[in-house]
């Protein structure tokens, strides 16, 4: 915990940016309050950051039949998958506009991928536009 909130303190800390000069990802990427690029968090990472403006976290989608959907740590080897632990909830998820998904028996999952969004919590509220 405590390496998650130097690297975010170090963060906090460069030097402003415009983005003019970076790669098109990185220029489109969350900013922190300095405007340097917002870190792409884990999972794990996201969870022990409070609530927070724009971030970007990466792990797996997983999307049940019920229509819940995950941001998970990692994908148990069962068919269909199941979210490995620790997981985020994913709220405002559009899943036609997931890249590259698989699905079974009402279960849709992706590959690892990098989702935008603000946190509260153990939830990632996604924003439209996903990255």
């Amino acid at each position: 915990m405590t390496r998650v909130l130097l690297l975010l303190l170090s963060l906090l800390v460069g030097c402003a940016d415009s983005g003019a000069g970076l790669p098109a990802d990185e220029a489109a990427r969350p900013r922190t309050g300095t405007g340097t690029p917002a870190p792409v968090l884990t999972v794990e990472q996201a969870l022990q950051v409070p609530a927070a403006g724009p971030v970007l976290v990466r792990g797996y989608v997983l999307v049940a039949r019920d229509g819940s959907a995950q941001l998970c740590a990692g994908l148990a080897g069962s068919y269909p998958p199941q979210c490995g632990r620790p997981a985020l909830a994913l709220s405002r998820l559009n899943p036609a506009a997931l890249p590259a998904t698989d699905s079974t028996d009402g279960v849709l999952w992706t590959g690892e991928t990098t989702l935008r969004g603000t946190l509260r919590g153990a939830v990632l509220d996604v924003s439209p536009e996903l990255r």
